[in-house]
Order: C-alpha cells, then structure tokens, then sequence
C-alpha cells in the first residue's frame, strides 16, 4: 500500500522533472547541431533575447504562447 501512495506522489514530481530536461536539452541540442550555440540556446547574457512563455505546459495539445520576445522586443502578449 505504501508503493501506491508513493507512485501517487513520485510519478507526477519524476514525469514533471524528464519534461522539464527534455526541454533544456532540446533547446541546447538544436543550438549545438546549428553551430548558434555561442549566440542562442540558454538565457545568458550576451545572447540573443528570444523567449516564449507558456502559461501552462508547451507539451499540451492546445498550449498557446502568453509571451514572445523577439531581440529583447515583445512581439505578441496575451491579453486576458
């Protein structure tokens, strides 16, 4: 019984977690295999000043951008 109770809570942290890192490597990957890697890939300053901001998480079906900057410019912002 105690698994149980335990998978309840540990799953969700772990499954969080190995999406959290598969963004941060993507991110990184891609910057890496372009050969961009010294100007985008990680918010560091210095470097290029694009981001987008999801409100919930950029893996779901319907996820919408609240926030895209663009050089350090918001281009679109959500309103609501």
């Amino acid at each position: 019984m105690e698994i149980c109770k335990m998978t309840k809570v540990l799953l969700p942290a772990a499954v969080q977690y190995v999406k959290e890192r598969q963004m941060i490597g993507t991110r990184m990957d891609a910057a890496e295999i372009g050969g961009i890697a010294d100007r985008v890939g990680s918010l560091t300053p210095g470097k290029d000043a694009d981001l987008v901001v999801f409100p919930d998480s950029p893996f779901e079906v319907m996820s919408s951008p609240a926030l895209v900057m663009i050089d350090g410019k918001i281009v679109r912002r959500e309103r609501g």
